[in-house]
Order: structure tokens, then sequence, then C-alpha cells
């Protein structure tokens, strides 16, 4: 082999470089966001000059990436997420201006290609706890869809990510050093939330993770340990296919005898204190138009008949609380409710300070919290805002998953006798809800660990068409009338604009127009026609 330098005409120190896949070009970046094509040459007499020179507008590209068939280079900024995608590129088409794409929020640790015959799979991740994809067909100016996989129980951040070589699936290593995958559907996607792989023992460190054939091997070095899952050569794996069952509208919940329906899943109806009636009217409104209702209902339902302690994870006045409270109520069960803020502590959610006069004395007292009730009764207990918990709070929360057991701060009396040690009633669950990390909201280190004895539900705010419609029935509701055309444009007005906002809100939430704050709206203009819309708004 003859070693020979390669003299690069850049006027400006070179951060990166790589070979096409065809070692034609070399593709560099330089500093202050600039990308150049190079195509080299090995004769003495014939000098090595640029193709192309273009800058974007991140200034901080560090990650350089061709596909595996040479027709994309892409190019991606290291701490705003965002990605840089020329096409068609080859000696006599340098391409044209790159195509956009955002990435995640925040820090990009790497991007993945997966290679067809009529379009490309690119994979970018970071430290948005989610999986962006975007498929591109191979057009002159190609098509690209944009996926977002999600993790089903607790979201992670990625520290890898490995595609089959049958390209059917995706395995993502997380932070908590565990596998998720995600399959081809049929559609020719991806399933949108993952499947957790299961170690036999303790969750394990893994040095290498490999596909071979239908296996999957990860190996320890620490425990040198070697653990192999098989996979199916396509589509998805049975928990996958239940979930991926979800995107159908077969699962609009109904009653069929004494049992709540949804899909496959079935769950009995509290025959005490039965109002079939308010309940059919309940789930006429919940359920009427609304797909995205549906879908989190089956998965709730999904949740509460393997008998797991679920969490609604979605945006501000979403519709988390709703939807759990919905499901209850259509259930006929009877449940406590608890709402967390950062000042509460250890002793407001086990029991309560309380006063009591017995003649010309006053004392303290305490008593047993909505969490302590539910728990000694048997009943579930839904518990808002659990993002916003404390250290010691979720230390309580954890205890009593794993341990099924809640220490109180001092003994109480309850029933005929004095205790500090509450053992929890084998039909208590908690569903709790918590806003997304990311942007602005912090999440406590405990919270990951917390999140992982979760059955996890990932909630969004309603397509605007189903917002729409559900704005009509809150409209209905109050007036017992249709809206009028006037209204009807008004709330599209009030649709669209939120559907902006929330899009320019990614970094800050406190800036999204919610769905809670649409139907607050409504309300109050059924109940003050005279006022301004902008002024009910605020």
């Amino acid at each position: 082999l003859t070693k020979k330098s390669i003299s690069i005409p850049i006027p400006t120190s070179v951060i990166t470089a790589i070979w096409s896949p065809t070692s034609k070009l070399i593709a560099c970046v330089g500093y202050a966001g600039n990308i150049y094509l190079i195509k080299p040459t090995l004769s003495n007499n014939t000098e090595t000059h640029i193709l192309f020179q273009q800058q974007v507008e991140s200034t901080d590209i560090g990650l350089l990436s061709w596909s595996e068939d040479g027709r994309y280079l892409v190019a991606a900024g290291i701490n705003d997420g965002t990605l840089y995608l020329w096409h068609s590129i080859s000696e006599e088409n340098i391409g044209s201006e790159p195509i956009k794409l955002k990435g995640p929020v925040g820090k990009l640790t790497d991007m993945k290609w997966s290679c067809g015959h009529e379009h490309n799979w690119l994979f970018s991740y970071g430290n948005d706890y989610k999986l962006h994809a975007w498929k591109i067909y191979h057009n002159i100016s190609p098509q690209i869809e944009y996926h977002e996989l999600k993790f089903n129980d607790n979201p992670q951040k990625l520290k890898s990510v490995h595609i089959s070589p049958n390209t059917q699936f995706i395995i993502g290593y997380g932070m908590n050093n565990s596998l998720y995958t995600w399959s081809k559907t049929r559609e020719g996607g991806w399933t949108s939330t993952s499947t957790r792989l299961m170690t036999p023992e303790d969750t394990t460190n893994f040095d290498t993770i490999e596909f071979q054939n239908n296996y999957i091997y990860a190996s320890s070095s620490k425990d040198q340990k070697l653990f192999f899952w098989r996979i199916p050569e396509s589509f998805a794996e049975p928990l996958s296919s239940i979930i991926e069952s979800v995107e159908r509208d077969t699962l609009v919940p109904h009653y069929r005898g004494n049992a709540l329906i949804s899909g496959t899943v079935r769950l009995d109806v509290n025959k005490r204190n039965s109002t079939l009636s308010t309940n059919n009217e309940l789930l006429h409104y919940f359920t009427t138009d609304f797909h995205s209702n549906n879908q989190a209902s089956h998965k709730l339902m999904l949740g509460l008949s393997l008998k797991r302690n679920i969490l609604l994870l979605g945006p501000v006045g979403s519709g988390k609380t709703f939807i759990a409270t919905s499901i209850f109520k259509l259930l006929n069960t009877d449940i406590e409710q608890m709402s967390l803020h950062e000042s509460t502590t250890e002793l407001d959610l086990t029991a309560w300070q309380k006063t009591e006069r017995i003649g010309h004395d006053i004392s303290l007292d305490l008593e047993i919290s909505p969490l302590v009730r539910a728990a000694i009764e048997g009943k579930p207990c839904l518990i808002e805002g659990v993002n916003r918990a404390s250290s010691g709070v979720l230390a309580v929360l954890n205890h009593a998953l794993q341990f099924r057991e809640i220490i109180l701060p001092k003994k109480v009396r309850i029933g005929s006798m004095n205790t500090d040690r509450i053992s929890v009633h084998k039909n208590f669950r908690l569903v709790m809800t918590a806003i997304p990390p990311g942007g602005l909201v912090d999440v406590n280190p405990l919270l990951a660990d917390f999140m992982d004895r979760m059955f996890t539900i990932n909630l969004d705010y309603l397509a605007p068409d189903e917002e729409k419609a559900l704005l009509h029935n809150v409209w209905y509701n109050e007036t017992s009338s249709t809206p009028t055309e006037h209204i009807r444009e008004r709330i599209y007005e009030l649709v669209e604009m939120a559907d902006r906002r929330r899009k320019l809100a990614i970094l800050n939430f406190r800036r999204t127009v919610t769905t809670r704050t649409l139907v607050r709206t409504i309300k109050f203009k059924a109940l003050y026609p005279d006022e301004h819309w902008i002024d009910i708004l605020g």
C-alpha cells in the first residue's frame, strides 16, 4: 500500500471529514457552519478542487453522515438538533440548497441510516427522550415523511441505535441500560411506541449490541455474560401488535352486558350505585368523533386489565385527568384524588394535620390522606402532577409501588389500632399524570426509576379536527343548541391559533393555549355571549 497525503484547499480548519461510500468524494465541515464537498485526486498532475461550499444556519455542526447508497449527505448541529440534508449527490450533480429537518430538542447524540430500493430512513436521537425518523423517497425532489418514535414505559435518552439487517427492527439502548425495540408496520412505517426487551436478571451495562440473523446479542464484559433475544422475521411482536392495534377504529369503548369493552380488553363495571343512563351519556360525549380519546382509553383500560400502575404522560391541559376520571366513571369505580406541587411534603402525601376541640382544649391530630385511604380500601388513587414532586415524595410513592407498603410519619388510629405502617390492599392502583421532560420541564433524578415501574401512556393535544368537534360538543352541552355559523368560524379560528401557538411553544409550554383553556373559553362565551373572545381568552 502506498501512503499519500491529500491537500484540501479549504480556507479554514477542518472539524470533521468523511469519504462517500463510492470513495470518490469527501465531505468536510469547517468552522461557522461551512460545509464543503471535495473531489480529491491522487494524481500529481491534477489538483484537488472543491465542488461546492455552503454555509448553514447552525454554527456548531459536528456530525456528518452519508447514506449507505451515497444518495444523501446529512450534517447536524450538536446543540440545537437541526439536520441539513443534501439529496441526489454525485460528481455530476452536486445538489442544491439543503433541506432543513428538525431533530431532537436540545443536544443531538448521533444519526443512523437504513437504505431501501424506493426510500431511505434517517434516524436521529438526543436529549428529548424520542427517536426521530424521516422516510425519504427517491425522487428528484425527495418526498419526506416524519415519524416520531416514543417509549411505551419510561422515557429514556438513548446511548446508541442499531438497525436489523432485514431493516424490520430498530434497537435503542437507553441510559437505564435497557434495550427497546420498534418494529416495521404492515404500512411501511414504524410502531409509534417501543417494546422493552427484558433480561432475566438485574439490568446490565452492555458493551456490544449486534444483530445476527433473527437474534439480538448483547454482551457484558463486567458480568461476563451474553444475552440474546429471538426476533420474528418481520412485523410486530405480540405486545407491539397490541399497541399497534390501538391505531384501528374498532376500539371505541362500549358496553356489553355488565362490562366496558375496547377491542380485546374487557373490564367489569362495578354494579354498586350503577347509573347506566348517566354512563351512556358520558360515553357518547367521551368518544364521539375522537379517535385520540379512543386510543388513550384503550391503553388505559389495557393497563388496568394487566393490574399495572399507570402514568399518563402529556403536555399541560391535554386531558390526562379527563381521560382517567372518565374511564373510572364509566366503570362506576370510586377513586381518590390528589394534586402534587413543588412544596408537597411526605407528610402532606400520607397524613394531614387537623385540630380537634375537646371541651376547652384544642389538640392536633393526623388524618390520613386520600392516598392512604385508597391503599387501605383498595381503590385507585389519581395523583396529578407527579413531575413536580420532590425526592422525598417520590421515595414514598416508589416504596409503595415496590414493597406494597406506606410508612406514616407517626402512628394514627385506623379502626381499632394505632399504626404507622399501612399494608397496601391488593386492589390498590396508582394512576398518575405528568408533563413530559424537555424544554423548561425539569425531571427529578429519582423519577426515572419511579417511572420504570409504571405502564406509561403518552398523550398529546387532540388533532385540530377533533378539537373543533370537542368545542362544538361543549357549546351544545352549555346552550342546548348547535353552534351558529359565526360561532363555528370563531371556534375554527381559536383551534388554528392554538395549534400555531403549540408549535411555537416546544421549549416553553407556558406559551401554549391548551385544550383545557379552549374548553373554558367556550363555556364562558356560552354563559356571557356579549363578552369578546379575546377578552375571555385573556
